[in-house]
């Protein structure tokens, strides 16, 4: 049974020039090596040079995620998906590598699954390979909030022999763009979600140390959270993490 939905809300700032990619030219034909994922929506409704980016809830999440793996020091496995019906046939095996608990039951007292979720298998899953533990948190897309030009930022690989130039253009939202950040926190009965709770907020703090999206080692990515609102509590920033949560625990937990 459900027992609370902690609703995150925050404004994200960018800091530096922000890089979530997309395929070139998926939505708008562009002269740019590596566009930046826009929202079909705002173009539909605004001419088609309208600079609409957001943040992929998928982004988010995935970045978040890889966060908890470094600071729980959960080790990456290699995992097949996807894999094909037939043997025989030429359809190839997908891998992935990211830590996920291989049971239920340790899903559901790992911090990394029990947060973002796993794809379990074994004694919990009699009738079918894989079972899903879905995790406790609930990404929604990061739509802009402001209105800035986007800025086109061109890098070059010099080769070290002839000095041959190789130059690519590059796309990013602009220095100052904000963008709304909305996660919802699910908890049911008998689990306990300060604990959880704070090591959310734990990840955000690291992302604040760390980047969002690509092309993070030559500057770009550096975001800042703002305007806090945790299930109508309002915070400027994620400074204590303590006085964030301390008004979930009144009364105590479950």
């Amino acid at each position: 049974m459900q027992r609370a939905v902690i609703e995150i809300k925050a404004d994200l700032l960018c800091n530096s020039g922000l890089h979530i990619g997309n395929q070139e030219g998926h939505y708008t034909p562009r002269s740019i090596n590596a566009p930046v994922l826009q929202n079909p929506a705002q173009q539909l409704i605004t001419p088609s040079t309208r600079f609409a980016p957001y943040i992929s809830g998928s982004a988010l999440k995935g970045k978040l995620r890889n966060i908890a793996e470094i600071l729980f020091e959960k080790p990456a496995e290699l995992k097949f998906v996807n894999q094909p019906a037939v043997p025989s046939t030429n359809t190839p095996e997908r891998k992935l590598r990211r830590h996920e608990c291989s049971t239920w039951a340790e899903a559901a007292r790992c911090e990394v699954c029990f947060l973002f979720g796993a794809s379990t298998s074994g004694d919990y899953a009699p009738a079918t390979k894989y079972k899903h533990f879905n995790g406790r948190l609930q990404f929604r897309n990061a739509l802009q909030k402001n209105t800035l030009e986007k800025e086109v930022k061109t890098e070059n690989a010099l080769d070290r022999l002839t000095a041959a130039a190789n130059p690519r253009t590059m796309e990013r939202t602009a220095p100052n763009a904000v963008f709304g950040f909305n996660v919802v926190f699910f908890s049911y009965e008998n689990e306990s979600f300060i604990e959880p709770m704070r090591h959310f907020l734990g990840c955000l703090r690291f992302l604040e140390m760390s980047y969002l999206g690509g092309k993070g080692s030559r500057g770009s990515g550096s975001v800042t959270f703002e305007n806090i609102s945790i299930a109508g509590h309002k915070f400027a920033g994620l400074k204590d993490i303590d006085s964030e949560l301390a008004f979930l625990s009144e009364g105590g937990e479950a």
